[in-house]
């Protein structure tokens, strides 16, 4: 097999275009075919000389990320807190400050505040729901990652679904509907979308891998269980030579909402005070290992340790099952997401044996792997 990101990805299998992408003269898609979803990629518009304006957007209840470009130009990795609501439930302190912490964009001619820490939302609270995407608080983001790329039009957005959401066409048609055609983003400014390919949310990291070169034989010849631990939920899927095993997905809400529920829990009982998990969010995403708690700062890793292996803990339980049903030997762990690092010694722990892949970014691999695909 060609070691080509561009000619890869990673099927000789006939294209069924109705699944798939039709994008020019190229097929680019997942295509259901004898029960596997094969990710094809015959060729790109980079690959064909053509300048196309991409962007990868991974909408997150935590993160936001961009990553914007062309070919020629290569990927700039953008990434904003994920927390959205409208500018009325914002503190008029933080409006009116010289640096607001946010985006201002527009939802349904409404005024919203996007891209910033939740806990700058009073009275708003954020809805962990499978309906997410077709959520005003999405639309927000999706508008606040529209005004980063900077640009007046976009040929092509690539963004993705869990793969139990994917699978489902209408809501996947339905998604491509919401996110393609003009935007309007500011009461003054329209940014027109022109192209929406939405992917199953693993494919994104599973192409960032790809593009990065490392343990192809075990991506062209084995099997790559790809975990994907975000706020809300902790997805998982596993490939054979690219092709999806559809069975094989699953979901576990064990997330690091999860985590930052029980360590926030055990906090209030040693220091009495409730950090919340909006502080406690905010702190991993700092990377700082204390928060101020009572006038305190407080060392909440072993916290955060507690709680991760506990969560984690679940989520491999029901993986593990999952995978012993279908007689799925992986060959790979492909662990990526904003809870790569909380889950990483748990996981390490449930396959002691197997080589596990935490890329460079794991909080902004999806975002990459759908850019490359879309250029």
């Amino acid at each position: 097999m060609a070691r080509d990101f561009n000619a890869l990805i990673v099927t000789s299998r006939p294209v069924d275009t109705e699944n798939g992408f039709r994008i020019g003269k190229c097929t680019v898609g997942v295509a259901a075919v004898h029960r596997p979803v094969s990710i094809h990629a015959k060729c790109t518009a980079g690959a064909l000389g053509v300048t196309m304006v991409t962007a990868g957007i991974d909408i997150g209840y935590s993160n936001l990320k961009v990553v914007i470009g062309n070919f020629s130009t290569g990927p700039r990795v953008m990434i904003r807190p994920g927390g959205a609501c409208p500018l009325e439930s914002v503190a008029q302190a933080i409006q009116q400050g010289r640096n607001t912490p946010y985006l201002g964009v527009t939802v349904r001619d409404n005024p919203w505040a996007a891209a910033m820490d939740p806990e700058h939302c009073q009275h708003w609270e954020r809805e962990l729901t499978p309906d997410f995407p077709f959520s005003d608080p999405y639309l927000a983001l999706y508008h606040a990652a529209l005004l980063q790329t900077g640009e007046p039009y976009l040929d092509r957005v690539v963004t993705g679904l869990p793969v139990s959401q994917y699978l489902n066409t209408t809501l996947r048609k339905s998604l491509i509907e919401r996110l393609q055609g003009k935007h309007r983003v500011q009461e003054d400014r329209v940014i027109e979308v022109r192209e929406v390919i939405v992917l199953p949310q693993p494919v994104g990291a599973y192409l960032d891998l790809v593009r990065s070169g490392l343990h192809l034989d075990l991506i062209e010849q084995g099997r790559v269980v790809v975990i994907d631990p975000g706020f809300f939920s902790v997805d998982w899927v596993a490939l054979e030579r690219g092709a999806i095993r559809q069975s094989s997905s699953g979901t576990s809400l064990e997330a690091v909402s999860r985590v930052l529920e029980l360590a926030a829990a055990d906090l209030a009982q040693d220091t009495k005070v409730n950090p919340g998990i909006d502080r406690l969010e905010r702190a991993l995403r700092e990377q700082r290992n204390r928060a101020l708690l009572g006038g305190q700062q407080i060392d909440i890793r072993p916290a955060i340790g507690n709680a991760a292996a506990t969560a984690a803990a679940q989520a491999i339980k029901l993986l593990q099952r999952n995978m012993r049903s279908l007689d799925i030997q992986a060959d790979l762990i492909l662990l990526t997401g904003g809870g790569a690092t909380l889950f990483y010694p748990a996981i390490r722990e449930a396959f002691p044996n197997l080589t596990i892949h935490v890329p460079i970014d794991p909080v902004a691999a999806n975002a990459i792997g759908f850019w490359y695909l879309g250029v």
